[in-house]
């Protein structure tokens, strides 16, 4: 059973902590070995917290590198229950808020990405 599938069953929240922590760390190990290039992420598997967290972590690693513009990969929705992309829609919803001093728009020519970008 993957860990996602485990969190959804678990019994207490800190199991599903700990799940979700293993999570972001698979996930971030993944991206360190098998990135496309330097900025693009791919977030598949993350919860929103987790994306959350990671967004925060690039974003440092941006301004920390002069670097003004990453990739995210989230995906079209097409595996959530709904078909909806529930990372997508909260990470713009929450990154695109002026105090960030960032955008994350849809990329033109794939939806499934988005387009950090530092102001």
């Amino acid at each position: 059973m993957t860990p996602k599938k485990k969190m959804k069953k678990a019994s207490t929240g800190q199991i599903k902590k700990d799940l979700e922590e293993e999570i972001y760390r698979k996930v971030v190990v993944w991206n360190k070995m098998k990135r496309k290039s330097p900025y693009y992420f791919d977030f598949h598997g993350l919860t929103k917290r987790g994306a959350v967290r990671y967004t925060k972590r690039i974003k440092a690693s941006m301004r920390c590198n002069n670097v003004s513009e990453a990739r995210i990969e989230t995906g079209r929705g097409n595996h959530s229950v709904d078909k909806r992309p529930r990372i997508k829609t909260h990470l713009m919803a929450i990154f695109n808020q002026e105090w960030w001093k960032c955008s994350i728009e849809t990329e033109e020519y794939n939806d499934g990405i988005l387009m950090l970008r530092i102001h």
